[in-house]
């Protein structure tokens, strides 16, 4: 019997498999005659930073309003809000496209993405199994706040990717750090931002996300939580729920696909669950959608679409 932690590694391997096979494409097309390019984001830039917290050197995906530079043009703000995401190899396409469709569509206020990926994972210039090595320890390094112990046998569940890699975990507190001390500081330096912040996490991630906002509220005021992995470690996060101050003024965003439980585990009830014991009070707004009829990977387009909407519609 497959078990829902082994679906999801073979969901996100099947995303793996498919962002290989366009950027080898990408590659192919860089080979070709001078008068062909490359696809390229409008209004897109990457940085280079290495986080003094942890000594990890981070690559920034950055993504300006259509109208950041461009007075007169209807996104353009004296100040805009940043949304801060994680997983940017694989989200930042998708985040960007689905912002700068719904902004010039009038759905939402625009403002700045910044995905927070890493230097040392870079699959045009590796192979793809080194890409996925470091993937998979960079984010069980940065996104588990948990050192993995009790819960290894199901965080590694035999899988060759995830062998050995509970230790790797429970650098949350430091890659919080990084976030809070040096990232938020420095694009706040660097782009014309407001003091209005939100953090986009989807699987561990999305643990991350939940961890941060129970934990260390002030650091951002509005969430998009996607299918959090809150079964690691036996599923102690779920617990925590009721750790949230009351003061804290939060909006949050929580979807899961119908799709992701199976005979021994329901993601849909275990944030379910969560969601229930968070506290219900005037300072936190909050929403909890099932995304019907998707898995763990295929209700991410729906659910970033529906999350920008909750946190930045008109």
């Amino acid at each position: 019997m497959t078990t829902i932690i082994e679906t999801e590694r073979l969901i996100l391997r099947t995303w793996k498999n498919a962002i290989i096979i366009c950027l080898s494409l990408a590659f192919l097309c860089s080979c070709a005659p001078d008068h062909t390019k490359q696809v390229a984001i409008p209004n897109t830039e990457i940085k280079h930073i290495t986080a003094a917290a942890n000594k990890v050197p981070y690559k920034l995906f950055i993504s300006l309003p259509e109208g950041y530079s461009s007075k007169g043009h209807h996104s353009y703000r004296e100040s805009y809000p940043v949304l801060y995401l994680l997983d940017p190899d694989v989200e930042f396409g998708l985040a960007e496209n689905i912002a700068r469709t719904m902004v010039n569509y009038d759905n939402i206020e625009p403002f700045i993405i910044v995905g927070i990926g890493y230097q040392d994972q870079d699959l045009s210039t590796m192979d793809s199994k080194t890409f996925w090595d470091k993937w998979t320890q960079n984010r069980a390094r940065d996104y588990i706040p948990i050192q993995v112990s009790a819960g290894r046998t199901d965080f590694e569940g035999g899988d060759h990717e995830y062998k050995g890699l509970s230790a790797h975990t429970g650098g949350s507190e430091k890659f919080k750090d990084f976030i809070q001390q040096e990232l938020i500081p420095y694009v706040n330096q660097t782009y014309r931002t407001s003091n209005e912040r939100a953090l986009s996490g989807h699987s561990q991630g999305g643990l991350f996300a939940t961890w941060i906002m129970l934990n260390h509220p002030s650091v951002f005021e509005k969430y998009i939580i996607l299918g959090p992995s809150l079964w690691v470690e036996k599923g102690q996060m779920i617990k925590q729920a009721n750790k949230l101050q009351s003061s804290a003024k939060i909006t949050a965003y929580f979807a899961v696909g119908s799709l992701e439980h199976d005979a021994n585990r329901s993601m849909v009830d275990e944030v379910k669950l969560f969601y229930s014991d968070l506290p219900k009070n005037k300072n936190f707004k909050s929403k909890l959608e099932i995304i019907d009829d998707e898995n763990h990977v295929s209700m991410v387009p729906a659910a970033l679409t529906k999350g920008f909407k909750f946190l930045f519609g008109k």
